[in-house]
């Protein structure tokens, strides 16, 4: 009876890790995934974010202190002045397939709900754009 119950168990495991697993701070677009530590966090608090390259192709991205902080706001959401007021300091990362690039990025913004939105280009041409999950930052 306990092989079987064991049996059971690594069937069940193995085709469990098969199937991707989304967490809820990432968001993936064609093979690239953005990825935040966390969703909900105080004001001024760092967050760890990364991006995930299983694209194949190379990307090449700037630093995350470049990303675009947007504000929920209603059923839309918006860029205000007031929450991207950071110096941005452009560098050229290369990111290769297969590769993870990660980072600290100090989230000091006003209370409500935002997101960050990071630029990318691919060695295929072309520049992207991807977007966090929410993230609920508290006073």
């Amino acid at each position: 009876m306990r092989v079987l119950w064991l049996a059971l168990f690594l069937v069940v495991a193995a085709c469990d890790s098969a199937s991707p697993i989304t967490l809820p701070g990432e968001t993936t677009i064609d093979g690239v995934t953005f990825r935040v530590d966390r969703t909900q966090l105080q004001r001024g608090d760092t967050l760890e974010l990364a991006l995930v390259n299983e694209s194949g192709s190379d990307l090449f991205m700037g630093v995350f202190g470049c990303a675009i902080v947007e504000r929920q706001s209603g059923d839309t959401w918006e860029t205000r002045d007031t929450d991207n007021e950071g110096a941005c300091i452009l560098i050229g990362i290369p990111v290769g397939s297969g590769e993870t690039y990660e980072e600290p990025y100090q989230l000091d913004v006003a209370p409500g709900t935002v997101r960050l939105v990071h630029r990318f280009s691919s060695d295929r041409g072309g520049d992207s754009e991807i977007r966090s999950p929410a993230i609920r930052v508290l006073d």
